[in-house]
């Protein structure tokens, strides 16, 4: 049996935070050459979009935030004028978000909780046992 958590994150643009971007695989191919052989304008121009994408999250207030869709917003305003990726975007908003359990829970576009992938646990339960019985026993009094 899978245990979910929903996931609730606070959000902040600080220098720290913003590290976090170099850890995004899309972030990080803008200042490599998309060919083998090394192409120094082609790494200059995707360094350069990096530091404007770094730059432009400055502009977001740097005070925590608790609540997703503020920070979505936010970022829109600031970032839309890149054209990034759905996922791009959403990957730069985690990077700037740290678990918090007095967050609002981060919803997806229907309303839905989102299950926090870090806090996932995996109970093993006998087949001769109630789940029921065992998820009231062993797991929700954690």
């Amino acid at each position: 049996m899978v245990v979910e958590r929903p996931q609730q994150l606070n959000f902040k643009v600080d220098d720290e935070r913003l590290e976090n971007l170099y850890s995004i695989p899309a972030f990080n191919k803008l200042s490599k050459s998309k060919k083998n052989n090394t192409k120094e304008k082609e790494k200059l121009e995707g360094k350069q979009l990096q530091n404007q994408i770094m730059n432009s999250s400055k502009n977001i207030p740097d005070r925590i935030t608790k609540s997703y869709n503020e920070l979505d917003n936010l970022v829109s305003k600031e970032l839309d004028c890149f054209n990034l990726k759905p996922t791009f975007k959403r990957h730069i908003i985690l990077k700037l978000s740290k678990h918090d359990d007095t967050a609002e829970y981060v919803t997806d576009s229907e309303g839905n909780i989102n299950p926090d992938p870090n806090l996932r646990d995996i109970e093993k339960v006998h087949l001769k046992v109630d789940i029921d019985t065992y998820f009231n026993n062993e797991v929700k009094k954690y």
